[in-house]
């Protein structure tokens, strides 16, 4: 099991409205701080991804949300051979295209 990393200083609030619809609000009170820790978990591309989860019960003082570190890195693909050439319906073994 991978350690969880959470961004911290990120408020995260939804607002849900009567019509059925939401709105997200997201306070960063220290953007210094919050890009430092963006700076320190960046790849070697300089990417960052951020899984934004919603908290399983809201905080008192509203919070609904969280953003984790997503660590998650595909595997290699090793390179796929070129398909061989196979015969085709109507085709001449000589290449030529021309099915007799």
């Amino acid at each position: 099991m991978d350690n969880k990393t959470f961004i911290n200083g990120v408020f995260i609030r939804e607002k849900q409205f009567d019509n059925g619809g939401s709105i997200i609000k997201i306070e960063i009170p220290n953007v210094s701080e919050f890009a430092d820790q963006l700076i320190k978990h960046a790849n070697s591309n300089g990417k960052v991804t951020l899984d934004l989860k919603e908290r399983m019960n809201k905080a008192d003082n509203g919070l609904t949300h969280y953003l984790q570190l997503n660590t998650f890195v595909p595997k290699e693909q090793p390179a796929q051979q070129a398909p061989q050439s196979q015969q085709g319906f109507g085709e001449s073994q000589s290449g030529d295209g021309l099915p007799f």
